[in-house]
């Protein structure tokens, strides 16, 4: 179940992380040039986000540790999460 649990955990950071870097690039397009000076918070916002992916890991980390971790469990579960196909598209696969 610990193993489980990991795999799911790596699943939600890499969503996360993925999520918080397309918003935050969007919000910086949006907002133009202001949008990475210190005088307006979405600057600080996006420094801190950069920082967090850095240091907690960002989407690339956690589908590379996923990845490792279905294969040292011995079977790989296709989520829709990592790799972008539709909820009705989940399964479970066996590896041999």
């Amino acid at each position: 179940q610990d193993a489980e649990l990991a795999l799911l955990a790596s699943l939600a950071k890499a969503r996360a992380s993925d999520l918080c870097e397309a918003r935050m690039n969007e919000a910086v397009q949006l907002h133009g040039g202001i949008g990475v000076t210190d005088e307006f918070d979405l600057g600080l916002m996006v420094k801190r986000a950069r920082v967090r992916q850095q240091g907690l890991g960002d989407g690339v980390f956690h589908r590379d540790r996923y990845a490792r971790l279905s294969e040292a469990a011995g079977n790989v579960i296709l989520c829709a999460l990592v790799f972008g196909v539709s909820e009705d598209d989940l399964c479970t696969v066996k590896l041999d």
